[in-house]
């Protein structure tokens, strides 16, 4: 009786042990398809970024790869990263290639996210998690760049833009009148301190008597250079780097 209830127990058991070591992939804001984090931060990590997704109503996500299959583009890559586990029209995902020799980070931003994180703000972002990723410390990258990505979206939410470039047409246009008072203001102040020079109407009277004279006039041809540059030819097919769905920034580290 014994014998059997342990072989009663034995399948149940070994599918406790396949759910304990499999990798969180689909359906998750973190796919570790790389295997740089335990079960234990996958699960934290993961927790952590559905709470901060749920409460921002915006997607907060990472996803690393062993290494770039097919397209060795990583910013295509991760556009089609995003697109394939159905982050939604609103969200940020961190990616991550983890291939020696061509180890790369690319930020994805969708929809909202496009404006709670502009250019200057990514740039702070990767200023602040690159450290850690040349480290190898990928827990503690992941875990910095879930707590900017909640800071910016609750700022956002509130209508602060972080490390936004805070410029509008009625800013630049004052500061055009700035700077157009303060140059008129030098060249007037330089004006009045010349009063003893008067214009002429001739520009002989500029010339020192005797001091130029002209005996012979010849023109000269000394060289001539041509430059060619070919013409740009369109490729026609995908695009390249510049070719990003949405927003977004990355590197190599």
């Amino acid at each position: 009786m014994k014998t059997m209830r342990k072989w009663m127990f034995a399948p149940l058991a070994l599918l406790l042990v396949f759910v304990m070591t499999m990798p969180i992939t689909a359906n998750t804001r973190l796919a570790d398809n790389a295997g740089i984090l335990t079960y234990e931060q996958q699960i934290q990590l993961n927790d952590r970024l559905e709470t901060i997704s749920r409460n921002r109503n915006n997607t907060v996500a990472i996803v690393t790869v062993p290494r770039l299959e097919g397209t060795r583009d990583a910013v295509r890559a991760a556009d089609q990263m995003y697109d394939r586990m159905n982050f939604g029209n609103n969200g940020i995902m961190l990616f991550i290639t983890n291939e020696a020799g061509n180890r790369e980070w690319q930020i994805v931003t969708r929809g909202f996210s496009e404006t709670a994180f502009t250019n200057r703000g990514l740039r702070h972002i990767e200023r602040q998690i690159l450290p850690y990723l040349r480290e190898d410390n990928f827990y503690a990258a992941f875990n910095l760049f879930a707590s900017l990505a909640d800071e910016f979206l609750i700022d956002a939410r509130a209508g602060n833009v972080r490390h936004n470039s805070g410029y509008t047409p009625m800013v630049a246009i004052v500061c055009v009148a700035i700077a157009v008072a303060i140059g008129l203001a030098v060249v007037f102040g330089m004006k009045s301190g010349h009063r003893s020079a008067k214009p002429q109407r001739a520009a002989c009277n500029y010339v020192r008597a005797g001091s130029f004279n002209l005996t012979t006039q010849r023109d000269l041809f000394l060289f001539r250079r041509v430059t060619r540059v070919a013409r740009a030819q369109s490729s026609g097919g995908g695009s390249g780097r510049g070719g990003r769905v949405g927003g977004g920034r990355g590197g190599r580290f």
